[in-house]
């Protein structure tokens, strides 16, 4: 199979793409591996060191690219443009058909030109405040789901009507994570009817979210889980409200680890109105 590296990059509504039709790659660098800082400690009388921490480091990527086309002076202008340090933009990365993406922030833009008739060629880099790469679009798993039942030839019993979907009875569920490291979750609580205090139980680790509310008909609650952003939002009739003064004081935010997670759902009451969806992004280390 050939290998080949078509690049995305975007900020606000703009996008610029890399992938030969416009503009050439001619060499990237940074996109396999992370930098890496582990802190250590030594003793006297006792060999080698003691491993304290680890951590993975802010990333930055350099892209060499340059114009293929006639109207160099414009591509001049565009590239300038688009790199705007002020501005936060998000690369998206097809290595040979693997697509993951990262957000960044301009670090240099260097434009190299011998003079004014030459085609220029440029030279970014890009620094990633978050090192991982992700997928380009969130997956969703529900954990609670209805079978759909509705199928053609159409054909309706007299008094007894036609059953459009029955919910499936499985209270478990198991969450593939792909990813190198563990990840946050934005997990939707929906109610279909009133539901007393839902819980989400990880039972790989024993952590669960328990919400100490009554869930009225059509009540969306959302636990956002990620480092940095947690929340806990109550959505009725288009109308939030912040309610994490009810997440309970034995709940965790957990997250989800690379591999197996084992999910189990419950409610005080009205189980059988409870509805759970959940949102993740696996982070890699690399492309």
């Amino acid at each position: 199979m050939v290998s080949y590296i078509h690049l995305a990059l975007k900020n606000d509504n703009k996008e610029l793409k890399i992938d030969d039709d416009r503009y050439r790659l001619i060499e990237i660098s940074g996109i396999h591996a992370a930098d890496f800082v582990i802190n250590d400690t030594s003793h006297a009388n006792h060999d080698g060191v003691f491993i304290y921490s680890q951590k993975v480091n802010k990333r930055y990527i350099t892209i060499k690219f340059d114009f293929s086309g006639d109207d160099f002076q414009q591509a001049r202008r565009e590239v300038i443009s688009f790199f705007n340090p002020k501005k936060q933009g998000e690369l998206i990365i097809d290595y040979s058909g693997v697509t993951k993406s990262i957000f960044y922030v301009v670090s240099s833009l260097d434009l190299q030109q011998a003079n004014v008739y030459q085609v220029p060629s440029f030279e970014v880099e890009l620094m990633c405040p978050d090192p991982y790469f992700k997928e380009v679009s969130d997956i969703k798993v529900d954990i609670v789901k209805w079978e759909g039942k509705f199928i053609f030839p159409l054909s309706i019993p007299q008094n007894n009507g036609v059953v459009f979907g029955v919910k499936t009875p499985n209270v478990m569920v198991n969450i593939f994570n792909e990813g190198d490291v563990s990840t946050g979750m934005n997990i939707k609580f929906m109610a279909a009817g009133q539901v007393v205090n839902p819980s989400l139980l990880n039972v790989n680790t024993g952590e669960f979210i328990k919400i100490e509310k009554t869930l009225e008909r059509g009540e969306v609650v959302t636990v956002n889980t990620h480092q940095g952003n947690k929340k806990v939002i109550s959505e009725l009739n288009s109308v939030e409200q912040n309610i994490f003064n009810l997440f309970t004081y034995e709940s965790t935010f957990f997250q989800l680890d690379p591999g197996d997670n084992i999910f189990r759902y419950d409610a005080d009451l009205n189980l059988e109105n409870l509805e759970i969806s959940i949102y993740y992004n696996p982070r890699y280390l690399g492309v």
